[in-house]
This record gives structure tokens, sequence and C-alpha cells, in this order.
């Protein structure tokens, strides 16, 4: 776990209106806006910037290449790799960490995300923060963000991130 994060399970039974001094998710801050929510966030090895003007930055790592898409013009032949005696033996390659830049939006109150990160790119092709999606808790003067473990609500584990330095 990196600092500033936290795996916790919500109190209760429920998602929902947990208390967020027991460790639970809680409820968006009433009236939550924009300037709430600028800043650093860091939590299980994502670091984000949010921003004013509705960009994120970012370290990402690249997504794969999707199935049938062609190498750019400017991409260096690779070595074929040797065949192994089991498929085990073969390595696989990480995906790379890039600097990124994308886009969020803080939602209409709901259920389902306060915040949506998209659009994420790098110099180098598509990528992502490893979050799409967060939710906001705690309080205007002193939010929090968190997501699901294992992306699943029915989990009732929560990831959370804390701000390292305010927009």
């Amino acid at each position: 776990m990196t600092a500033g994060s936290a795996v916790v399970g919500c109190m209760g039974g429920s998602i929902f209106g947990a208390n967020p001094g027991d460790g639970g998710c809680g409820f968006r801050p009433e009236g939550l806006i924009v300037d709430d929510i600028t800043g650093t966030w860091e939590g299980e090895g994502v670091k984000i910037t949010l921003k004013l003007d509705g960009t994120v930055t970012g370290p990402a790592r690249l997504l794969p290449p999707s199935p049938g898409a062609q190498p750019s013009a400017s991409a260096r032949p690779t070595k074929s790799p040797t065949r192994s005696a089991s498929p085990s033996a073969t390595p696989t390659a990480s995906p790379a960490t890039v600097e990124a830049t994308g886009t969020w939006t803080l939602k209409a109150e709901t259920y389902l995300g306060d915040i949506d990160i998209s659009n994420v790119r790098s110099a180098k092709g598509p990528a992502t923060f490893g979050v799409a999606s967060l939710y906001v808790s705690g309080s205007r003067r002193e939010p929090w963000m968190y997501t699901f473990g294992a992306g699943d609500p029915d989990s009732c584990i929560i990831v959370k991130y804390q701000r390292t330095s305010r927009g």
C-alpha cells in the first residue's frame, strides 16, 4: 500500500450511509464543487492531479494495442520471440509507465460515481491511470475519494485516496 492510501471495509453492511469515521464510505458532501476536490490524490499505486481546467495528469500505464491494430510507420521491427519448451517460461512485458493527460468531470449527484476520468492519452498512445470513476466522501473542507475493491461495489471493500496537495 502506498502512503496516503488505505483499503477499508464498509461498516454496517451498507456502502452508502456508513459512518466515514469508522472507515465506511459515507455520502458525497453536500454542495460539493470542483474547487473542493482539485489537487493531487494518491492511493493504491495511483497518483493523479485534478486541475481546475478539467484536465487530469499523472503517471499512467500504456494500454495494449487493440487487436488488428496496424503498427505505425515509425515503429521499429522487433525480433520474433524464441520458442520455449514451457509456455510459462515466456516472459511477459509489464505495461510501460508514462506521463499522461486526460479529462475529468464532477458529475451531478449520483450513486454511479462522482468523478469520471476519460480520454487518457500519452505521447505514446492511449493509457490508463488505473481508475475511471471515483466517489467523494468526507466534507467539502476535508474530502477524500474512494473506489471499490476489484471494481465491485458488492465486495464492500473500498480503496481510499487521500489528497497530498491542494489544487
